[in-house]
């Protein structure tokens, strides 16, 4: 959403600098209360914040296990289609509201890097106790929830992961003019950081109708972004692109050539960092949310892939996104 949100927000800036006068707010992590864990259709987390969980597959002792982050804005059923999908082969598929996001608490409100990682692996080991230690653990990420996947694993104390799966992943290395966006959003931010910036949320023929429809309708998917919302953001995007050279899981990358949010040189710099581990598909004329795509079968067959064999896929790709 960056470029598209980003004119919003430089277009009524000066509006916003006479309207709105509080300061930043974010709702990071708290002190410790207890051990994370799940509790029915809550991942209850280190803090005592309850953040919804949904579950397609079975929950005790299944083949593989895949943990998913969704993306800004979204929320847990992003992945409804691929967990009816993978339920069906014995792999069961976890995701949770991440916080500010779906119905989490503090709708809207950013919790921050270190906060999103930190649910992520606590999750992750959650639901572990759960399935069972032994059964490998597959991490799925699109777009925001991609960068803190990566964030993630650039931890020590992150499980080691069977494979990565990335769509469309919030990356921005080499991206033109990142540093001055930064230095003018990092700016904006100081003088109304709770300008709101309205999205217009419609149906998207490009997409599955069950996302498309959730997109256009659904309460759930945030239609309001404050400014500081959105430096959080682009900060979490930054922190991915670092990040991943530390991925030593193979990882797939799916990325659509109408992708209008992430640029593709910093695709090419993601893949840089992820050297060997890493394995691109470009998809011809497919935009960004490449896991809620009409006619899902290519990347339903290319998760499923991934998953029995990483690093092998059937699939040729149509080659890096800075040569098309």
């Amino acid at each position: 959403m960056e470029a598209s949100t980003a004119f919003r927000f430089f277009r009524f800036f000066l509006i916003s600098v006479a309207l709105t006068s509080c300061g930043s707010l974010y709702e990071p992590l708290g002190p410790p209360i207890t051990d994370p864990h799940i509790d029915g259709n809550n991942f209850v987390t280190r803090d005592g914040v309850r953040l919804p969980v949904s579950v397609w597959g079975p929950r005790e002792r299944p083949k593989v296990v895949v943990v998913a982050l969704h993306s800004f804005g979204e929320f847990r059923d992003a992945y409804a289609l691929i967990g009816e999908y993978l339920a069906k082969r014995d792999i069961a598929v976890w995701a949770y509201d991440q916080r500010g996001f779906g119905d989490a608490p503090h709708r809207g409100v950013w919790s921050g890097n270190k906060t999103m990682t930190q649910d992520f692996q606590d999750f992750v080991s959650a639901v572990q106790s759960i399935t069972g230690t032994e059964i490998p653990v597959v991490f799925l990420g699109e777009s925001m929830g991609a960068a803190v996947v990566l964030g993630a694993l650039a931890e020590p104390n992150t499980i080691k992961p069977h494979a990565v799966i990335l769509s469309g992943p919030g990356v921005r290395e080499d991206r033109p003019w990142r540093y001055w966006f930064n230095a003018g959003l990092w700016l904006a931010t100081r003088v109304a950081p709770g300008f709101e910036v309205k999205v217009e949320r419609v149906y998207d023929s490009r997409l599955d109708d069950i996302h498309a429809s959730r997109w256009a309708k659904d309460s759930r998917v945030i239609n309001r972004v404050r400014l500081d919302t959105y430096y959080g953001l682009i900060r979490l995007s930054d922190f991915g692109s670092k990040a991943a050279q530390s991925v030593e899981a193979e990882t797939l990358v799916l990325f659509g050539t109408k992708d209008d949010q992430i640029h593709p040189k910093s695709i090419c710099a993601l893949m840089t960092r992820l050297g060997d581990n890493g394995l691109l598909q470009v998809f011809e004329d497919k935009p960004h949310l490449m896991f809620q795509v009409r006619d899902q079968m290519p990347t339903l067959s290319l998760i499923e892939q991934w998953i029995d064999t990483p690093g092998h896929v059937s699939r040729p790709s149509q080659g890096l996104p800075c040569e098309l």
